[in-house]
């Protein structure tokens, strides 16, 4: 989904209601909120179909720039936003974005564990992974092997590793597992990357 930077970008949404001004992240803004009806369903993939959605936008008053966009919605055949061409057969997902700090400098610190790099100790990588990078307590890689078979080495290799499974789940050819570990969560999502045909696995680790 792409939405402009000003005023014209609810030019293309049909039925846009105005909800009046309102201060969001210290600005003051233009509330507009719309439904399914004015979305065009061409946006989220083809052959995708929007059951019901219910979205917001915030516009500043000065600059017309987008300080907002808070939207929920479900149907189906819906593309992810991963620039991957995965898509979901049926379900729903909530966007939200918040501009802040405008007109700020910004100050950024590389945290030490990124500079470090690599996985902890007791989470596992495939042996043929590639294309391996980490960022803070993110972990992706791509793997040559099957995502079923790349699933079931993370099933068998973290409870070896002293985690234990909290759930799991598949959606098409998307497959989601969480474990927990001493006051830790790891999510693992793998899929197919559709311009490699490789396996895609990202792994997000963080506290409970």
């Amino acid at each position: 989904m792409a939405f402009g930077t000003s005023d014209n970008l609810i030019k293309d949404l049909k039925g846009v209601d105005y909800e009046g001004r309102e201060t969001v992240n210290g600005v003051e803004t233009k509330h507009y909120s719309f439904d399914e009806k004015a979305l065009n369903t061409g946006d989220f993939g083809e052959g995708s179909e929007i059951e019901e959605a219910e979205g917001h936008l915030y516009v500043a008053v000065d600059g017309g720039y987008l300080v907002r966009l808070d939207i929920t919605m479900s149907g189906k055949q819906f593309e992810l936003p991963t620039g991957e061409g995965q898509s979901v057969s049926e379900g729903s997902f909530r966007m939200l974005m918040n501009l802040s700090a405008i007109n700020e400098p910004i100050d950024i610190q590389v945290p030490p564990e990124a500079l470090a790099g690599g996985a902890p100790e007791d989470v596992p990588i495939m042996d043929d992974a590639e294309e391996t990078a980490s960022l803070g307590d993110m972990i992706a890689f791509k793997s040559a092997t099957s995502v079923d078979e790349v699933a079931e080495f993370y099933k068998a290799q973290m409870p070896a590793n002293g985690w234990t499974e909290t759930s799991s789940g598949s959606m098409g050819d998307i497959v989601t597992l969480e474990y927990s570990k001493e006051g830790r969560k790891a999510n693992i999502m793998i899929m197919v990357d559709s311009q490699s045909s490789k396996t895609s696995v990202l792994i997000t680790l963080s506290d409970e």
